[in-house]
């Protein structure tokens, strides 16, 4: 339905060094991800979406409420 709508959806999983995600990395994390996504074709580049579960959730949270839209 989505796509039909004009919306896509890609997904970045970020690599966290002995899968351990740090929470003072979170900025480094999502701005990896978004620079690995950026280089896809397609994409559309102008809204961004985090997602994610325990840890990664809280991590998302804080850096959202930082100085990210």
């Amino acid at each position: 339905m989505a796509a039909s709508q004009g919306y896509s959806a890609w997904v970045g999983i970020p690599e966290f060094i002995f899968d351990i995600p740090e929470p003072v990395l979170i900025g480094h994390y999502v701005q990896n991800m978004l620079s690995d996504l950026k280089t896809k074709e397609g994409f559309p580049g102008d809204k961004y979406y985090l997602a994610a579960h325990s840890l990664g959730g809280v991590m998302s949270q804080i850096y959202a409420k930082g100085k990210h839209d």
